[in-house]
């Protein structure tokens, strides 16, 4: 008889897709956490037709952004699949869209931000409209409330509410957008002149007062705690949200398992937060370019103890967690922590400093 949880966390590049299974004795309870990119639905189907799942219990929409949504509006309007329930955040529900639309769309093409909450406000009524359509209840997911088997534990209504009068307000998107690139000079010319003076190794420093966007901030976190191991689903939050989530939920201090934030950039987590959360284990959704995951914010992860993984190395493959008792799964085999199998590549070349040194002395 089983009796744990499962996490698998799907390889798609920078994009995140969870598949989160509760074993009770031979019953399975099943959370799909985001759907990655348009573009990745097919594999995130496959997957699933893999372990010949063809039905879900709750499917969560962290947030809007296309590396989370796109292919959850894919899959939903797959009806081979069946869901019990939706979980997604409605803007629309909380501000008044008769002002915000027309000022939206009267921003045009000169606001990069506007653009994003244009197209993030279309995502959120097509899975409205999808839901609807198939007759699959939609609920919005707020802190407190539970996603089958998950509790959501950020953002709180009134959290959110403020996020969304920052993510429609056309002055602040304005400004915004004013702002990061302002930021991103700074950080880019602050980046160039360490690496300048101090080489690569600059790359090992986080921010010490980084931000990202409302949208993110707004992403939905979830915990389970199971065995009095506690596992946390972060998506694209911030350390606003973060911050709060350490504030209302103690527990998650010495995570056992942890996702890093936002395919593990420098914009979400401080030293200090992962200093608090300190997980045994964390994965990261990430491409394994330069930014996803950045270095220092791996490094500072194994430096608070943490075992990290990513689903692009030392090949893209998905990663697999377990707590507790359940089925076992041919197929898989241990997963390698970030930058190990470098180490061993480079103890396995041979050394050809002796050798040189003898051709050096013959000269």
């Amino acid at each position: 008889m089983y009796n744990g949880i499962e996490i698998d966390m799907l390889s798609l590049g920078n994009a995140d897709c969870i598949l989160v299974s509760f074993w009770s004795g031979l019953t399975v309870q099943r959370v799909l956490i985001d759907g990655g990119n348009k573009g990745d639905a097919p594999a995130a189907r496959a997957f699933l037709r893999d372990l010949k799942i063809d039905t879900i219990d709750d499917v969560l929409s962290t947030h809007h952004h296309d590396d989370h949504s796109g292919g959850l509006i894919e899959l939903l309007s797959d009806e081979t699949l069946k869901f019990g329930k939706v979980w997604c955040h409605v803007p629309q529900w909380h501000v008044d869209m008769d002002k915000v639309w027309p000022a939206l769309k009267a921003a045009g093409s000169a606001s990069d931000e506007a653009a994003k909450i244009r197209k993030s406000l279309q995502t959120v009524a097509d899975i409205y409209n999808i839901a609807k359509k198939r007759s699959i209840t939609l609920e919005e997911p707020f802190k407190g409330k539970r996603v089958g088997f998950l509790e959501v534990c950020s953002p709180t209504e009134e959290f959110y509410n403020g996020l969304v009068v920052e993510m429609t307000d056309v002055g602040k998107i304005k400004a915004e957008d004013e702002a990061q690139t302002r930021y991103d000079i700074q950080t880019n010319l602050e980046e160039t002149m360490s690496k300048a003076i101090l080489g690569e190794s600059s790359d090992s420093s986080l921010m010490t007062d980084p931000h990202t966007e409302p949208e993110n901030e707004a992403s939905v976190v979830t915990g389970i705690t199971h065995d009095k191991k506690v596992c946390l689903f972060t998506a694209d939050a911030g350390t606003s949200a973060l911050t709060n989530v350490l504030r209302d939920y103690p527990a998650c201090k010495k995570l056992f398992w942890m996702q890093i934030p936002h395919h593990g950039s420098r914009r979400n987590v401080t030293k200090n937060l992962i200093d608090l959360f300190a997980p045994n284990t964390a994965f990261v959704s990430a491409e394994g370019s330069k930014k996803h995951p950045r270095r220092a914010v791996v490094n500072a992860f194994k430096d608070a103890g943490t075992k990290v993984y990513s689903t692009h190395y030392p090949k893209p493959l998905p990663l697999r967690q377990c707590v507790g008792t359940v089925p076992t799964r041919e197929g898989y085999e241990p997963a390698t922590a970030l930058y190990d199998a470098d180490k061993l590549a480079k103890k396995s070349e041979p050394d050809w400093s002796g050798l040189a040194a003898i051709l050096g002395g013959s000269k």
